[in-house]
């Protein structure tokens, strides 16, 4: 990707020499800088597009907001995307999910749903990135209601199957949003849903394995995690705290022991939260000795 960029400067250079630039060649030059990570040098090159007198495209702009997706900068994105606007550009659903995203890396997750519902506004018809690209901000935002109502739309945009990113993500997201918003039963069904057609990952699980400790189903529990290593997915550390949580709940203290002790074989280190748990859980079933 370096090399990428690297060439594609020197084709605009050259170009620049024999004085045969257009708007196409930097386009390329800023597309190549956003893969390569140099979102720095993408809005440099825009500025001398401008000072050029040449009209960005909707692709340069999409291109140029991309490149500040990468980089973190979703002030520089938004800015980009009213850019466009005032040109007359009329940003499309590529333009306005790769804004969504920059925003969402910012951790901007109000800005992002704003977006979502302007495009909507503008008519714009979201297409399953877009639609998981919300899924995502209401998780973060804490709005499960929105993200399961998104949800039912990224299903109906496409069926879900194995090995798709987009639906995984959406996915993920919403089993996090009601598990979150306190909606356990919401997310255990559409985790088990989404299990039918989708191969999880550990974020799901770990989001389940949540709701299963705030529901006081620690059996359910052990259940999901036994799937997990049935699926060879290796624990992390927010899993096994659900889980000694959850046995914890269900005065489960010996379990909670266990557990802890067998973290270290999982590779994952027991933290202040852990140790906790699992104190609170021979608290529980009155093993104070073993709590000390």
């Amino acid at each position: 990707k370096g090399q990428l960029w690297e060439s594609a400067l020197a084709s605009l250079w050259q170009a620049h020499s024999v004085k045969a630039l257009d708007i196409i060649i930097y386009t390329t030059a800023i597309g190549a800088c956003s893969m390569g990570r140099q979102w720095n040098l993408a809005l440099e090159l825009m500025g001398v597009a401008l000072s050029e007198g040449l009209r960005p495209n909707l692709m340069t702009v999409s291109a140029l907001i991309s490149a500040c997706e990468i980089g973190q900068q979703w002030e520089q994105a938004l800015a980009m995307l009213r850019y466009a606007q005032a040109a007359g550009l009329s940003p499309n659903v590529i333009t306005y999910s790769v804004a969504m995203n920059a925003c969402q890396k910012g951790q901007q997750w109000t800005v992002s749903l704003e977006l979502f519902r302007k495009a909507r506004s503008r008519r714009i018809r979201p297409d399953l990135i877009m639609c998981s690209a919300a899924v995502v901000a209401c998780s973060r935002g804490h709005a499960w209601a929105q993200a399961m109502m998104l949800m039912r739309q990224v299903e109906k945009k496409s069926r879900p199957c194995r090995g798709q990113m987009s639906h995984l993500i959406a996915h993920s997201a919403a089993v996090s949003a009601c598990e979150k918003g306190h909606q356990w039963a919401r997310a255990l069904e559409l985790f088990s849903r989404g299990r039918e057609h989708l191969i999880l990952d550990v974020i799901p699980y770990s989001a389940a394995i949540s709701a299963c400790e705030k529901s006081q189903l620690w059996e359910s529990a052990i259940e999901l995690l036994d799937q997990m290593y049935q699926g060879e997915i290796a624990p992390d550390l927010m899993v096994c705290n659900a889980m000694i949580s959850s046995f914890d709940k269900g005065r489960q203290w010996e379990r909670a022991l266990q557990f802890i002790t067998a973290m270290g074989s999982l590779t994952v280190v027991p933290d202040v939260i852990s140790f906790n748990a699992a104190m609170a859980a021979c608290e529980r079933g009155r093993q104070w000795r073993v709590a000390l």
